[in-house]
């Protein structure tokens, strides 16, 4: 008996060591095993030891021999791709206009604030030969501020179109930058980039939709297209250095196409969009009285075009004062665009442009 009892304690201890390594319990039959420690249901009044997020995240590494488990892709990870893909680009960025504005009021852009901004030829707006097309942009700026050679072009070419919209052509994206983002943002529903320059763009299948909404609400569209392939640029490099001259690090742009209300052509963006559209130019000269001793004569050249059916009105009127003959003409063509003479080179009176800017507000 004392034998099969010493039997029966090694037989135990045998088990007991069994149940500690395997962590399953061995238990004899008819009485109710303990749940284990770390069960993924846990039984009813158990602590749950599962580690919390803080505990996991002050765990140990694994060891080298542990399999490889590769990190889960961010729950936006395939938002993000399809808005990469699709031009919406917001990847984190200001939502708002608002997040640049100390950015714009920095002495970085002293250039182009109120009190100093200035046209291509130096002239500030008080000067009544300024041209608000172009835009003084000091040559020092450039190297003072490290501007990327990319950025740069982008700003000559915004020099010398400053009151229109640029898209810039980047690979397949047209990119809006800077004072142009915030028209993007606002009438195309883009989004800004990250980063803390505004910033957004959409891609090239977009830009007939794009293009002919910001000419709509009355923007003038400058398209800047890349003229050069990376590979025509490499040659272009190889004869440089053969030359003695440095490398050019991006590819060479040109200004191909100037949209604006009345100068949309293409059938994608005439399509919905059927009725005429007519640009108007006007010139005018202040005479003697008239053949009949009354008030004054003004004389005024006007013609009328739509380039999408190549139709064009040109005539000469004899006006009164109040330009009611003029007034008669703008009505009956609905003008969506006029073209004043620059200062330096026509006259306009001031009537005339008040008539005009009116016209054109009534037909918006």
């Amino acid at each position: 008996d004392e034998e099969e009892e010493e039997e029966e304690k090694v037989s135990a201890k045998k088990a007991s060591t069994t149940k500690r390594k395997s962590g399953v319990s061995l238990a004899p039959a008819g009485t109710k095993p303990k749940a284990a420690a770390f069960s993924s249901i846990p039984a009813a009044g158990a602590k749950d030891l599962t580690p919390t997020k803080k505990q996991a995240k002050k765990a140990p590494a694994a060891s080298s021999g542990s399999p490889h488990v590769p990190p889960k892709p961010p729950a936006n990870a395939d938002r993000e791709l399809k808005e990469k893909l699709e031009g919406s680009h917001d990847l984190g960025g200001a939502g708002a206009r608002d997040g640049f504005a100390s950015r714009e009021k920095d002495q970085k852009f002293k250039f182009l604030h109120p009190d100093y901004i200035k046209d291509g030829q130096g002239r500030k707006k008080g000067d009544p030969l300024y041209d608000p097309s172009t835009l003084h942009i000091p040559q020092r700026w450039f190297k003072d501020y490290k501007i990327s050679p990319g950025q740069r072009q982008w700003w000559e070419f915004k020099s010398e179109n400053f009151d229109a919209v640029l898209l810039f052509k980047m690979g397949k994206f047209y990119e809006m930058y800077e004072m142009d983002a915030h028209i993007g943002v606002e009438h195309l529903g883009l989004t800004y980039m990250k980063g803390e320059q505004p910033h957004c763009g959409f891609p090239e299948r977009a830009y007939a939709n794009n293009a002919e909404k910001l000419a709509r609400r009355g923007h003038k569209v400058v398209v800047i297209e890349q003229t050069e392939t990376p590979e025509q640029l490499a040659e272009r490099n190889r004869k440089r250095k053969q030359q003695g001259q440095k490398n050019c690090t991006v590819v060479n742009r040109e200004k191909v196409a100037v949209l604006s209300p009345g100068t949309l052509f293409d059938a994608e963006m005439v399509r919905n969009s059927p009725q005429q559209a007519m640009v108007v130019t006007v010139c005018e000269r202040v005479g003697g009285a008239s053949d009949d001793g009354g008030d004054k004569v003004v004389e005024v050249g006007v013609s009328a075009v739509d380039v999408t059916t190549g139709r064009m009105l040109v005539g000469q009127l004899e006006d009164n004062l109040m330009r009611s003959k003029l007034n008669t003409f703008l009505k009956a063509v609905r003008p969506v665009e006029v073209v004043t003479p620059p200062p330096a080179t026509g006259f306009m009176s001031k009537e005339t442009k008040g008539m005009l800017k009116k016209l054109l507000q009534d037909s918006a």
